[in-house]
């Protein structure tokens, strides 16, 4: 699966901005949703090419960054967009990224849905938080594309995309009780509308991990996209995209 997100985010790099319109109005409702001061040291995960990166350290003068990212190829264009900050780039799995430094702040956006096991992953960033530390994050939730979900579903009678097994509220919610003492979470849902389902595909093409997203085996024909591009408007009147978005907060 890293493998996968790493090829998939890599070959996108140069076009990534682009398409990823969402990701960006979710970063700066991430960073306005939580009150955060006096912060020295910042890890973020999941860089990308450095939107979110650039608003923190707009934000956070005084703050050194730590960013990390699986996809050199992301990094190169995150470097080129941010000159002049504290900030260190490495290359790295958040899933699987060690360090002895402590952070004020760990954060991400729209990266954690696709890292596995978030239990590990948030056990692990846990150790690494400064006493008084917070963790911040924005994932998508399971309810993220549903619309074209229930049009595969109609044409294939299977749920085949990544978002459907992305964690519910509830879920997210029981597992930040699990580890920390104070947890928030806002959720927040976002529509855009596309002039057809070619557009869309584009955008999951080009700011996601798997292609079209329709899964590793799916191998869809024109003729195919064009019968649920059918069912989509059949259901929905036009190509209707829903992204549903946890912005979470947890600390001690």
């Amino acid at each position: 699966m890293e493998k996968l997100i790493e090829q998939n985010f890599s070959r996108h790099a140069g076009s990534y901005d682009k398409y990823a319109t969402v990701q960006l109005r979710v970063a700066h409702d991430l960073l306005g949703s939580f009150s955060l001061h006096g912060l020295k040291a910042i890890l973020e995960l999941g860089c990308g090419t450095g939107n979110y990166t650039l608003l923190l350290a707009d934000k956070f003068k005084e703050a050194s960054i730590v960013a990390l990212d699986i996809s050199q190829a992301m990094l190169i264009q995150a470097r080129k967009k941010i000159t002049g900050h504290h900030i260190e780039f490495i290359q790295a799995d958040a899933a699987e990224f060690r360090t002895q430094q402590h952070f004020d702040l760990i954060t991400s956006n729209a990266c954690l849905q696709w890292v596995g096991d978030l239990n590990l992953i948030l056990s692990n960033y846990r150790r690494m938080l400064k006493p008084g530390g917070t963790i911040t994050f924005s994932t998508f939730g399971s309810r993220t594309f549903c619309e074209l979900d229930q049009a595969i579903s109609l044409f294939s009678g299977k749920r085949t995309i990544p978002a459907a097994g992305f964690l519910p509220q509830e879920r997210l919610k029981g597992i930040l009780k699990e580890l920390f003492t104070t947890v928030k979470i806002r959720p927040v849902v976002y529509r855009e509308t596309f002039t057809g389902l070619n557009e869309f595909l584009k955008v999951i093409k080009y700011s996601g991990t798997r292609g079209f997203g329709l899964g590793e085996k799916a191998a869809l024909t024109r003729s195919d996209l064009k019968q649920i591009e059918m069912l989509y408007l059949r259901q929905f009147g036009k190509i209707v995209v829903t992204y549903e978005v946890f912005l979470c907060q947890a600390k001690d």
